[in-house]
């Protein structure tokens, strides 16, 4: 064997089980700050904001789910007028500017002749 092919497997030999010993520190490392300190802020975290803030949207939906059946009670009318208005606009919209391109057409094809 050459020199080069010796230092190339001195080095293999070598840096291979140095850096399974680093990643087996890493993953001792991050397991002693996963138990000891993430997972405490968590189960603090949660239990102190997410129960509650999930009781306070839940409440919140119920809130406007009330007052939405409250409205169409009272102004059942308006309410049926503003929820269907928008697509008869889009359609109306759409239909006018179809039957304007239909029309216009013939007079498109005139103006091509002239050219």
């Amino acid at each position: 064997m050459s020199q080069k092919q010796q230092a190339k497997t001195v080095l293999i030999e070598v840096l291979i089980p140095l850096l399974k010993s680093l990643i087996f520190i890493k993953k001792v490392v991050s397991g002693f700050f996963v138990l000891t300190i993430f997972k405490p802020i968590a189960f603090i975290t949660h239990s102190l904001f997410y129960k509650p803030l999930v009781k306070l949207y839940g409440g919140y939906i119920l809130l406007l789910k009330r007052i939405r059946e409250i409205n169409l009670k009272n102004h059942s009318k308006f309410f049926l007028f503003r929820k269907v208005m928008t697509p008869i606009l889009v359609a109306g919209i759409s239909l006018v500017i179809i039957v304007l391109n239909l029309t216009n057409q013939a007079t498109f094809g005139n103006r091509t002749d002239k050219m």
